[in-house]
C-alpha cells in the first residue's frame, strides 16, 4: 500500500493474510505493519495510526 498522508486508512481487503501490510512512502521508505484486530472495524476500514501492534522499518 502506498501511503500518501499521515491519516491513511487501509481496508481489510488490502491486508496480507488478514493481518499484515507493507507500507511504501516514496521509493526507499518501507515498513511492515501487523494489525492487532482487523475484524473489530465493522466497516472493514483499519486506521493505520492506531491499529497496529508491530511495525518494522524495512529500508
Amino acid at each position: 500500500m502506498k501511503v500518501t498522508s499521515d491519516d491513511a486508512v487501509a481496508t481489510v481487503d488490502e491486508l496480507f493474510h488478514g493481518r499484515r501490510l507493507v507500507l511504501c512512502q516514496g521509493k526507499k521508505n518501507l515498513a511492515a505493519v501487523e494489525v492487532a484486530d482487523p475484524a473489530r472495524d465493522l466497516d472493514t476500514r483499519v486506521a493505520l495510526g492506531a491499529a497496529y501492534t508491530t511495525t518494522r522499518r524495512l529500508s
